[in-house]
């Protein structure tokens, strides 16, 4: 750990799509709570898109590190920490993503688009008035860049999670739909951040590839069902292959086929780090089968178009499994790195 000297503190406004139940702070790595600035703007229709603080730190010999292509000439030092802030950003929210049942995101420098900006909340047929204009997604205020500069740490009155019990993940996950709500944290997520931050970076490489997919299918599990799906399903892939990769499975002698099927190592990870279970060998082995239709069959979801006309079971039945396999793949990295954390940790 670098000397506090060498540290340059930095915050950021981040975004979740419910509000945050309270501030939550990670050692002397990182810690979030929710946005109050002087000058903020608010609005009441300005659903999913609660502002929060992000304050972490870095060094210069993290940006002494980062390569600048000559492009941008002249301009190394601020591309420098551009770069790193996003990479920093990116691995928090996408650790307190993964580790919730909630979607923590930052606006990304290409987001922009047609849109009206709505002066008055309450605009009504005045909107007819209206001409598209060409908005960047920024939050922005004149006071803002001052109220950014911090030399340390803001001091919290708690820095601790909010924490509930296993039902967290098992019988009441919310995936930002009771917009009533606020987010709060499971009893193991800062035993999770220990571990991982003790591993080393060849098994973070593997983690934040696994973390990237399951992240997309918590963005897309609303919109695009069967892209969040195929992202979960590979997150939890990507976490089998790891943990069997030293495996050199047996052959058949009169098919020469695996004896041990990429099917049943999938199987058994799942048993192994989620639950061992009959009820559990029968759910993983029907969603497999479901991966395997989807992938090779082109299998969508009768929910996947908006405004789809199905019956209520068979939305409940759809919502349902894409919950169950995107927590799954939750699930599969979350334990498989606590319970590795002695194994391959440093």
């Amino acid at each position: 750990m670098p000397n506090r000297q060498n540290k340059q503190f930095k915050r950021e406004i981040v975004f979740t799509k419910i509000p945050l139940s309270g501030a939550i702070r990670y050692k002397d790595i990182f810690q979030m709570f929710p946005a109050d600035l002087k000058g903020m703007p608010t609005t009441k229709i300005a659903h999913k898109h609660h502002p929060q603080i992000l304050e972490y730190w870095y060094t210069n010999e993290e940006l002494e590190q980062i390569g600048v292509e000559e492009l941008f000439s002249g301009l190394e030092d601020l591309h420098r920490l551009t770069s790193l802030s996003y990479r920093k950003t990116d691995l928090f929210l996408g650790l307190l993503t993964l580790i919730t049942t909630n979607r923590f995101f930052s606006y990304q420098p290409d987001d922009s688009r047609w849109g009206w900006p709505l002066l008055d909340e309450n605009a009504g047929s005045a909107m007819n008035n209206l001409s598209s204009k060409w908005c960047f997604q920024w939050f922005m205020w004149p006071e803002l860049p001052e109220q950014l500069k911090i030399e340390g740490f803001t001091d919290l009155t708690s820095i601790h999670p909010r924490v509930l019990t296993w039902d967290y993940y098992y019988s009441h996950p919310n995936f930002d739909e009771n917009i009533e709500s606020q987010i709060k944290f499971s009893s193991i997520t800062l035993q999770f951040f220990d571990a991982y931050f003790e591993m080393d970076e060849a098994t973070k490489r593997v983690l934040d590839s696994a973390i990237s997919s399951a992240n997309a299918a918590m963005e897309f599990i609303h919109s695009r069902k069967k892209l969040a799906l195929l992202s979960a399903f590979t997150a939890i892939e990507t976490m089998v292959n790891f943990e069997t990769k030293d495996f050199d499975p047996s052959k058949c002698e009169k098919c020469n086929q695996d004896v041990y099927k990429i099917s049943a190592r999938y199987r058994d990870f799942l048993l192994k780090y989620i639950g061992d279970s009959q009820a559990n060998k029968k759910k993983f082995n029907k969603y497999y089968k479901l991966r395997s239709s989807i992938v090779h069959t082109g299998q969508g979801f009768k929910t996947e178009k908006l405004f789809s006309e199905v019956d209520e079971e068979t939305k409940f039945q759809e919502r349902l499994q894409i919950s169950e396999v995107v927590m799954m793949s939750k699930l599969s990295i979350i334990f498989w790195t606590i319970k590795n954390r002695k194994v391959r940790g440093t």
